[in-house]
């Protein structure tokens, strides 16, 4: 009877690495086509520098809307629940 070492079935699993190496693109791929990107640097004085960036889909922006009027109803249906309590 052969005596087979406990890892052989994990050896027969592995697929062999690829030896090739991906090269980056040059410019970063949006991830999405319709994708908006905005960057700012805002200065304060001498000391002071803030830099931000942002990117947004539509649909995003969409998603955004809805979240930001649902929030607007509820605090609407509160302060006049409050106002008829009184």
């Amino acid at each position: 009877m052969p005596i087979i070492p406990a890892d052989y079935r994990l050896r027969q699993r592995t697929i062999p690495m690829n030896d090739t190496v991906a090269t980056p693109p040059a410019e970063p791929m949006p991830t999405h086509p319709e994708e908006m990107k905005a960057v700012y640097d805002l200065r304060v004085g001498k000391l002071i520098t803030l830099q931000g960036s942002a990117r947004m889909t539509p649909a995003g922006l969409v998603t955004a809307g809805i979240a930001a009027s649902a929030i607007l109803l509820a605090v609407s249906v509160l302060v006049r629940a409050t106002r008829g309590a009184r």
